[in-house]
């Protein structure tokens, strides 16, 4: 796979298809396989979509430090650089939906667009206790079919849910959609959450993760087109609430499936994401054709 150095460390990458730029984020202890496999097949026909291993995760270099999402934003721009990438729709599930808004603020004229894939942010959900998330009995009661211990109902619902290695010897889960643990058994899913652990035990990633995102004053200033698409069984919904309350977006909720849905219902998260991309397309070329007019009818 192609890598590239950026902002001196080395990222892992990969870039398929043709057409207008789309750069998907992947969330933690995930890594680029989590679009590349499932996602990307069906939007590589109408866009050049680029994926890429966060710093730490898949194939991508594991510095010591540097794992708030400010550093990783400043990761994905020196990506755009060295790839010659000036304007690019961006998508970021989870983490990744907290990366790309801190790239969006800080680069509004860079995005033809921003896709928010189920993320929570502090601004509308500073914690969740697992007592207190709608769906934990459905979710309780797959863990027992499988044989997994129940965890802590006072535990956060939080990043530290996806570091326990024994996921990493059990079967798929079919019932995705319930859970928030790493939902899928992807190629390579043992050596990624061995590297995972890796991370959270020899590396600053424990105390970057708790970054609180953008606050709500940040976020009104979004400039961008804004999709939110959130499973409708999610533990994020509230961010999603927040999200539609504050600003001009675009929201889809996928009833029956919850944070994980790219992953368990690719197909329909790139329907949705593929109708919004052509639509800030197709608005942007009208744009485009009225300043053209107006510029041509003004002429002497």
């Amino acid at each position: 796979m192609p890598t590239v150095r950026a902002n001196g460390i080395r990222l892992n990458y990969e870039q398929v298809g043709s057409g207008p730029n789309v750069v998907m984020v992947h969330g933690l202890a995930a890594n680029l396989a989590f679009w590349y496999l499932k996602s990307v097949p069906f939007l590589r026909h109408d866009f050049r979509i680029t994926v890429y291993d966060l710093r730490g995760h898949g194939r991508s270099e594991m510095p010591p430090r540097g794992y708030a999402p400010s550093v990783m934003a400043d990761d994905l721009e020196a990506l755009l650089d060295a790839l010659t990438i000036e304007r690019v729709h961006l998508v970021g599930h989870s983490f990744g939906g907290i990366i790309a808004l801190e790239f969006a603020l800080r680069a509004p004229r860079r995005l033809a667009s921003l896709t928010i894939a189920d993320t929570r942010l502090d601004a509308f959900q500073p914690t969740l206790r697992l007592k207190d998330w709608p769906h934990f009995d459905i979710w309780k009661k797959r863990l027992r079919q499988i044989g997994l211990p129940e965890p802590d109902p006072e535990e956060e619902a939080d990043y530290l849910l996806l570091m326990h290695e024994r996921h990493a010897a059990q079967p798929a889960l079919p019932l995705v959609q319930t859970g928030a643990q790493p939902p899928l058994r992807v190629r390579g899913e043992r050596r990624a959450v061995q590297r995972w652990l890796r991370l959270l035990e020899s590396t600053t990633a424990r105390v970057d993760f708790r970054s609180p995102g953008p606050s709500r004053e940040r976020l009104r200033q979004l400039a961008p087109p804004v999709l939110a698409m959130f499973g409708g069984l999610s533990h994020c919904l509230p961010t999603c609430d927040g999200l539609r309350a504050l600003i001009d977006c675009r929201v889809v909720v996928i009833p029956g499936v919850g944070h994980f849905f790219p992953l368990s219902r690719p197909r329909l998260f790139a329907l949705a994401l593929r109708t919004f991309l052509l639509h800030v397309e197709r608005q942007g070329t009208l744009r485009t054709l009225k300043v053209q007019d107006e510029a041509t009818r003004t002429t002497p």
